[in-house]
């Protein structure tokens, strides 16, 4: 298996003989899937697999951001509380009582 990491788009290229796996650092610091299936061979700019479009009925979490919605994203780990309506990787309970984790 190889891996490729370009730091300039914060892609992971991992590969083998027969499959690609392609994530990226989202623009939120966490980790978002953008391709798995058949191999592909290795390019400088993956990032176009990135979807950020702007959605009217979506929710967001940071304020002006209209292009980064967690509920379309495919997330490596997703997490409750993230506006993400999927269920999720884990769920932790706070000593406060909330469920939210980022």
């Amino acid at each position: 298996m190889s891996i490729v990491f370009n730091e300039d788009k914060k892609t992971f290229h991992l590969y083998n003989q027969e499959i690609s796996y392609i994530m990226m650092v989202l623009p939120n610091g966490q980790m978002g899937q953008l391709y798995f299936g058949k191999r592909v061979h290795n390019r400088e700019d993956f990032s176009y697999l990135y979807e950020s479009l702007p959605r009217p009925m979506a929710s967001y979490l940071y304020e002006g951001e209209y292009s980064l919605s967690l509920e379309h994203v495919k997330q490596e780990y997703g997490v409750y509380g993230t506006t993400d309506y999927r269920h999720p990787a884990v769920e932790i309970l706070q000593p406060n009582g909330s469920r939210l984790c980022d």
